[in-house]
């Protein structure tokens, strides 16, 4: 970047375990729950120059515009100032790790630290155009671990369903709890698909799918309460795994894991039947994840589903119980 003093900010993964409440008549409409990865996704790398320029290597270069323009509304003399190079790690878009988010959040992270702003975390979500139906990837982003969050009143907060993209708000949904994730590994296997669902797909899901029925809510919130939580805090992995898959056999996860057919319910089974358990779909796909009780079966089922044709890419990586990397030098 040619510059001695730069802010550096390393985001990654995070798996998105689904909305809770999409009923008819909810108190708190949405609701989602997540967690963070050790996998990289991207880097921003941000200094003041002379200057504004940028170097945009990514395929979310619309939603990193969208992001700097709004930026520029804070009024600071050295926005206009800003060199910012935004790298993506992991190939391909629109496949469930949060790119958008994670890229999106990094920019307006490391303005933040670049400039000493000293923005609160819902400025910065707002700025970085999250939050607005789920907010698992900002709370990722900021404290690693697994977040759940509570969603919005409705009507009064948010009166429709539909994808984050379409709201925006000053604050974000609160934060319930947060908790250590144990150091148990996992692969994160990419399938081949030729189905994309975002924007208009994505919109059209949540019409044709909702409202879920109360009795699915239900069950995926006794799951949560009565199942990863206390697994999660004893660090019970075989409980975790099974209150996982119960999570994702109910609720609209369920209608998502759908849309793509008995090709992802084979690609699933692949998972399991590779020694993965707690086998899942992060948010929209097609990526799927799987945990894996010690080092020796997570290799040996990252290495079984590498040679798989159903899948594109296979990662092996950990839970992160912190939030993005911030260097600064």
């Amino acid at each position: 970047m040619g510059e001695a003093y730069v802010t550096t900010v390393e985001c990654y993964a995070r798996i998105n375990l689904g909305l809770l409440d999409l009923s008819e008549h909810p108190h708190r409409i949405d609701g989602s729950h997540g967690l963070y990865t050790n996998l990289p996704v991207g880097r921003v790398i941000v200094h003041v120059a002379p200057h504004e320029d940028h170097e945009i290597h990514t395929e979310y270069k619309k939603r990193i515009y969208e992001t700097l323009a709004r930026c520029k509304m804070l009024k600071h003399p050295a926005i206009s100032k800003i060199v910012a190079c935004v790298e993506q790690s992991l190939p391909g878009q629109h496949i469930g790790v949060g790119y958008g988010t994670q890229l999106s959040f990094s920019l307006v992270e490391a303005i933040d630290q670049e400039l000493e702003l000293g923005l609160s975390l819902d400025q910065k979500a707002y700025l970085a155009g999250s939050g607005g139906t789920s907010g698992v990837g900002t709370y990722c982003f900021a404290y690693g671990g697994y977040n759940l969050d509570a969603g919005r009143i409705y009507p009064s907060e948010k009166g429709s369903i539909g994808p984050g993209e379409n709201y925006a708000y000053e604050k974000l949904p609160p934060l319930l709890t947060r908790i250590s994730v144990p150091n148990w590994p996992l692969c994160l296997a990419i399938p081949k698909h030729e189905i994309v669902v975002s924007g208009k797909t994505e919109q059209q899901l949540f019409s044709r799918y909702t409202p879920i029925p109360e009795r699915e809510v239900d069950s995926q919130c006794k799951w949560i309460l009565k199942g990863i939580l206390p697994a999660l805090i004893t660090e019970d992995f075989s409980s975790f795994c099974l209150a996982i898959e119960h999570v994702m056999k109910t609720g609209f996860r369920a209608r998502e894991i759908q849309t793509y057919g008995k090709k992802q319910v084979e690609a699933m089974d692949r998972l399991r039947s590779a020694g993965l358990c707690g086998v899942g779909m992060t948010s929209f796909g097609p990526t799927l994840f799987g945990f894996a009780p010690n080092w020796n079966i997570a290799h040996n089922a990252c290495e079984a589903l590498q040679v798989d044709h159903l899948f594109e890419d296979v990662y092996i990586t950990t839970p992160r119980n912190q939030g993005a990397a911030i260097a600064k030098g």
